[in-house]
């Protein structure tokens, strides 16, 4: 519950800084379209090096977004997805129509889940009475999509404008959603990566605390076979994106690291440990 409340406080703080730039349409001006549609846009950098400035605490490859609107006038709630994305790529979707919204909350997942929908209607109703839904859109995606590691990735803007017949850009950095049994102490017990199902390949977040301040994290591979095709990336509590330099089985910050909490995405198609050491 500790490492829950600390997500929750820095992703609190997180949205701070998203209100501004949402109302300012995220500092860009629209580009003008034909027709009267209000286009929504969402750019997804590639996750793989080097770090860019559109940087996205996201899975590689295939994945699905899904969005949630609440209106500012008569708290309208609506959703929007599965739309099929993947990082490196730009979204753009004319589903929303144009107006002011209390929150637009966006969830990023390599896997489509199917009764989103209906999780997010069933666990709303009841909470209705409350003046902001941002907090609760986070706390609803933990409840049911942060269960150990995760291949989930979301975050909540407020007071966000969509104009009609404009394009308006929307930047957040989305967080991973991590439970509490995937946040690993270090230095400590090492992380056991379980063998993906034959024929796929592992893509999952994992939370990493106890590093002090200014400490350059090491991270090695300790499985008896070599794995060729295994990628780790690695991300502060906001979401943004740490570099990495790896020589063989052993991967090191660039540069020294602040802070206690950060997030690992781990890519292998085989079971994998990996020891932490700074």
């Amino acid at each position: 519950m500790k490492n829950r409340t600390m997500l929750y406080g820095g992703l609190a703080l997180l949205l701070v800084c998203l209100i501004i730039s949402a109302s300012c349409s995220s500092g860009l001006d629209p580009a003008w379209k034909n027709g009267e549609a209000a286009v929504l846009s969402i750019s997804f950098a590639r996750v793989s090096p080097p770090v860019q400035e559109e940087e996205r605490a996201i899975v590689r490859g295939d994945a699905y977004l899904y969005l949630c609107t609440r209106t500012s006038i008569a708290d309208i709630i609506n959703f929007y997805g599965p739309y099929s994305v993947s990082d490196g790529t730009l979204f753009e979707t004319e589903d929303i129509p144009a107006g002011t919204y209390k929150e637009v909350a966006l969830l990023y997942s390599s896997s489509n889940i199917e009764n989103f929908k209906t999780i997010m209607e069933d666990a709303l109703p009841s909470r209705y009475d409350i003046d902001s839904y941002d907090s609760l859109f986070a706390e609803i995606f933990y409840e049911h999509f942060g269960t150990g590691s995760s291949d989930v990735s979301a975050n909540v803007i407020t007071d966000v404008t969509i104009a009609a017949r404009k394009v308006t850009p929307l930047k957040t950095t989305l967080i991973p959603i991590v439970g509490e049994e995937a946040w690993i102490t270090i230095p400590g017990l090492p992380l056991d990566i379980a063998s993906p199902a034959s024929g796929t390949v592992s893509r999952q977040f994992y939370g990493l605390v106890g590093l002090f301040s200014a400490s350059t994290l090491t991270i090695t591979d300790t499985t008896t076979l070599d794995i060729t095709d295994k990628f780790l990336s690695l991300y502060d509590e906001t979401g943004k994106q740490i570099p990495l330099q790896q020589s063989g089985r052993v991967w090191s910050t660039t540069e020294p690291v602040d802070g206690t909490m950060f997030f690992l995405y781990a890519e292998t198609p085989r079971e994998m440990t990996l020891t932490f050491s700074y």
